[in-house]
């Protein structure tokens, strides 16, 4: 007989029968289940198992959520050889340590536990049986933790794998990394990781723990899935979860791993597939991670960049936006990150009303400074329900002009904030107006040639025209027929090398669509000029409710 399942039925009789009640009909109902699925299993033979098997499968149906008969059922399957029942199984299957072959001595392995639902709640090393999957910031941190424990009591080959990210490069540079020394491949890694880190703000890499996961899951599903078997099932389930299935006509529904048979391949999805899945994809479509945990609902945001100069050099401003009502408690986190894939700095802040809609929209305002090159800002949102919304842009900062100079252009939405010498800028992240509201544009003009007597004179002219090539009829782009083309020029006097100008651009004429404002400004003194340009959408007028 057995000795797994005279364990179980042992144990579960203590558990379901105590002295302090008498058993309900439920439990009576289970404990003869197991009383039966004990003594079909001690007879012995393949119809007995499929019939001690058929008990502990209506005890879980009874008792779906009980980790101990979810135990015993997985280990049934397995010692049955039942892994496709295991893999479509809609409950929770764990093993401990005889299956976790070199994770460390039998008594604190007796804890382990390998939990299996889906996607991100894929599985990871808990600590107790039956704990739930990463949902929030904790729970990340806890299986992190796990993980650090566990993999470096693997053995080494298994160990190899959880630290290698082949199955998510293509095989010529996956080549390529495994011929180069062990500390520039581990930064290369660590770099990989960095850039597909959906929520740079959050304490652990969601994404590596959602690949960590996959591995430890297939570990669990086949017991040794890199061998030539399971090789490439193993492949493709590392890249994609069970997000990509392989298509089967004799076979419906989703597989806990993709379905790959030995000695078959798989196509790569397009990346139209892949964009169906709402998933953030890695480069070149070698896989897919869950952009938020799998309990937090989504919020959608938007966000500007502008370059300025300021007194250490250039100033980036950071703008963040969102759906919201005042009533609302929301905050977000800005990170900056460098080429080398190092964390530059970070700042975070309460939202408050936007400028651009009160009623509507919630804002928060970050402002570094920042040497010369090139950055990914990344927003991170979190409300008091467990909203949670992520962002990411790429930005390259030039080092300032040594002669005439400009900043970005910059949209902005209400009053200009103008005071004590210093300027304060709402950006407007939507970059749109509707209706016959104005552009409002905001630049700063540096470097500005004096006269001898103090003095600067520049000229700037703005011009918006569509964004896209233009495909009207050739009478239509006649001179004075073209509704969708505007320009202005001005010349200014002032004091001093800095200029901010503020300028309102009216956008009635223009037919709905997306254009570009290009400014261009002139230091009329020293005979230099700069240009700068940005984009932004005309709208139909709201209609009154």
């Amino acid at each position: 007989m057995n000795r797994w399942l005279v364990w179980f039925v042992v144990t579960s009789a203590l558990a379901v029968a105590t002295p302090a009640a008498p058993a309900s009909r439920l439990e009576t109902k289970v404990r003869s289940l197991l009383t039966d699925a004990a003594r079909r299993d001690s007879i012995g033979g393949p119809d007995q198992h499929r019939f001690a098997i058929a008990d502990l499968e209506q005890a879980v149906h009874l008792v779906p959520d009980d980790p101990a008969l979810l135990d015993a059922l997985g280990r049934a399957y397995l010692a049955a050889d039942y892994r496709h029942a295991l893999e479509h199984h809609a409950g929770v299957f764990y093993e401990s340590e005889w299956h976790l072959r070199g994770l460390g001595d039998a008594n604190a392995m007796a804890n382990w536990a390998l939990v299996a639902p889906s996607d991100l709640r894929g599985t990871a090393l808990t600590l107790q049986a039956g704990v739930k999957v990463p949902t929030g910031d904790t729970q990340a941190e806890e299986i992190n933790s796990l993980f650090a424990v566990a993999i470096p009591h693997l053995d080494p080959e298994m160990r190899r794998h959880f630290a290698e990210i082949d199955p998510l490069l293509p095989p010529e540079v996956a080549e390529q990394l495994d011929l180069l020394d062990p500390s520039t491949r581990d930064e290369l890694v660590r770099r990989y990781w960095s850039r597909n880190n959906p929520d740079p703000a959050a304490d652990q890499n969601l994404a590596l723990l959602e690949y960590r996961a996959r591995l430890a899951h297939a570990l669990l599903l086949l017991g040794d899935p890199w061998n030539a078997h399971w090789g490439r099932r193993t492949e493709l389930y590392a890249r994609y979860g069970r997000h990509v299935q392989i298509a089967d006509p004799t076979e419906s529904g989703h597989n806990e791993m993709p379905r790959l048979d030995w000695g078959e391949g798989a196509e790569k999805p397009t990346p139209r597939a892949l964009a169906s899945l709402g998933q953030n994809t890695t480069e070149g479509g070698m896989g897919v991670f869950a952009p938020l945990p799998p309990t937090a609902h989504r919020r959608d945001l938007v966000a500007a960049l502008a370059r300025f100069e300021g007194e250490r050099g250039s100033r980036l401003l950071a703008q963040l936006e969102t759906a919201g009502t005042p009533s609302e408690s929301l905050w977000a986190t800005c990170v900056v990150v460098d080429t080398s894939e190092h964390e530059v700095t970070r700042a975070a802040a309460t939202l408050a009303p936007s400028p651009c809609a009160p009623d509507a929209q919630r804002t928060a305002e970050f402002a570094f400074d920042l040497p010369p090159g090139p950055y990914r800002v990344a927003f991170s949102l979190r409300d008091a329900g467990n909203g949670r919304g992520v962002l990411r842009l790429d930005r390259e900062l030039a080092a300032p002009a040594r002669g005439l100079g400009m900043s970005d252009v910059a949209l902005c939405c209400g009053p200009l904030d103008a005071g004590r010498g210093s300027v304060r800028v709402h950006l407007d992240p939507q970059a749109a107006v509707a209706g016959d509201d104005p552009l409002n544009v905001y630049f700063e003009v540096y470097h500005l040639q004096a006269a001898s007597d103090g003095g600067t004179r520049f000229e700037y002219e703005y011009d918006v025209r569509p964004a896209g090539p233009d495909r009207r009829p050739w009478w239509s782009r006649l001179p004075g027929a073209d509704p969708s083309r505007l320009s202005y020029r001005s010349t200014q006097e002032g004091v001093g090398s800095t200029r901010r100008q503020f300028v309102h651009v009216p956008t009635g004429p223009l037919p709905e669509g997306r254009y570009r404002i290009s400014v261009v400004v002139r230091d009329l003194l020293a005979g230099t000029k700069v240009e700068r340009s940005t984009e932004f959408d005309k709208r139909a007028a709201a209609s009154a409710e």
